[in-house]
């Protein structure tokens, strides 16, 4: 490929709605995302769907968000009653 990977519309798609979800501050429809993005991208990897190099890619923006969603629950905005 002359450009890089060839996007994955699903991925990308799954990306946006994380991406849109945490600046809404929607905690839980980020993390179910977030999560549902990882077992897509291996159920892709699995089945031979995605390259390689397309693969590596998902991956490594699925990492930028790791530390961002790590902790990502509604228990961190509670500090007292």
């Amino acid at each position: 490929m002359l450009f890089g990977p060839r996007k994955n519309r699903e991925l990308e798609q799954l990306l946006e709605s994380v991406n849109m979800n945490c600046s809404n501050n929607y905690k839980d429809a980020a993390k179910m995302d977030y999560e549902k993005f990882w077992r897509r991208l291996e159920e892709l990897k699995q089945s031979g769907e995605i390259s390689t190099k397309s693969y590596t890619y998902y991956e490594q923006e699925g990492t930028k968000l790791q530390g961002k969603m790590k902790n990502y629950n509604h228990n961190n905005n509670v500090r007292s009653f």
